[in-house]
């Protein structure tokens, strides 16, 4: 399904190396805002200012908004609650399922929850009685399965 699709990431996924970018001064914002958010201690602050520069860099950059994004997933919560289907896979990108949680579940900055999601990681949701819930995980913890210690 198109709607799981990763979050389009505009000029700043164009086929150039990070070095590269970083060369151009054109991208020094998204640099000097990527690197300023982890530096913000307080996680109530950080997100705040999170939520206030994210609009300049989507616009500057040509990401694709949250609000895009945000109705690509609501496409795929609705299409789970009418489905009939007994189960579903849904396999897509790390940060496209860490915002499909986020929205989800109503909460802001799933990575920082659950300690940053993983890519390969799996989730175990579950659809009851008009409610999601969240059974287990993210977790790579199946990658120990093939541990040979």
């Amino acid at each position: 399904m198109d709607e799981l699709k990763e979050n389009d990431k505009g000029l700043v996924c164009i086929g150039k190396t990070e070095s590269e970018l970083r060369k151009d001064k054109f991208y020094d914002d998204y640099y000097k805002i990527k690197e300023s958010l982890p530096n913000i201690k307080d996680p109530i602050e950080r997100t705040i200012n999170y939520e206030k520069i994210i609009k300049t860099v989507e616009k500057k950059y040509e990401i694709e908004s949250k609000e895009s994004l945000k109705n690509r997933i609501y496409k795929i919560i609705n299409f789970i609650k009418k489905t009939n289907k007994k189960k579903i896979l849904i396999v897509s990108h790390g940060s496209y399922i860490s915002y499909f949680l986020q929205y989800l579940f109503r909460v802001n900055r799933v990575k920082y929850i659950f300690n940053g999601i993983e890519n390969c990681h799996i989730s175990l949701l579950q659809y009851y009685n008009n409610k999601f819930n969240l059974l287990y995980g993210p977790s790579t913890e199946h990658f120990n399965l093939y541990n040979k210690k």
